[in-house]
């Protein structure tokens, strides 16, 4: 998967609406720690 980090080292506080095929794709990349510590936190 190929990701575009947009809220580097947390520095920031926003709501999003994540569309269904997103949060699909953000739960496989979690199941598969494929995201570090502190990107799981920042969801």
């Amino acid at each position: 998967m190929r990701w575009i980090k947009v809220n580097v080292d947390q520095s920031g506080f926003y709501r999003v609406n994540y569309e269904d095929n997103l949060v699909v794709r953000l739960r496989k990349a979690i199941q598969n720690n494929c995201l570090l510590p502190t990107d799981k936190f920042g969801l």
